[in-house]
């Protein structure tokens, strides 16, 4: 497997930093169409993760992402993880069940491509709330 983008290097260190409390963990390659980053059959979790080259104490997450995060989890009956790694640690929340108050931003459309900003139904995830894997 070659690896090039500088976001799939991060995700799949961060892939091995969550093995050490989710050990069956596995990454899934970009290449792929999944909507998750990871996955575990035998910790019985699917798992997005965003790496950050800022550290913030609060940490958005997109309506649209959190959507798909509990739809995929529901129909594999699986607990869902959103996981966080800025340069002060990674942090990770169990998003399963959480009903968030929703904030409309305009924002960029992508972190890559260069076009217009859009309106984004976001939230915010306090990391005093999350669980501090390092």
């Amino acid at each position: 497997m070659m690896i090039t983008a500088h976001s799939d290097r991060t995700e799949l260190k961060a892939v091995g930093i969550l093995r050490e409390f989710y050990p069956g963990i596995r990454w899934i390659w970009k290449n792929t169409l999944c909507r998750v980053d990871a996955y575990s059959v035998t910790e019985n979790v699917i798992i997005e993760i965003k790496t950050r080259t800022k550290h913030y104490d609060r940490l958005m997450l997109e309506y649209e992402k959190l959507n798909s995060l509990q739809q995929i989890a529901r129909e594999l009956e699986m607990q869902s993880l959103y996981a966080v790694e800025t340069p002060r640690g990674l942090w990770c929340w169990n998003v399963t069940d959480l009903s968030p108050v929703w904030d409309v931003l305009e924002l960029p459309y992508s972190t890559v491509d260069n076009k217009p900003n859009i309106r984004k139904r976001v939230t915010f995830l306090n990391i005093a709330n999350a669980t501090q894997v390092f």
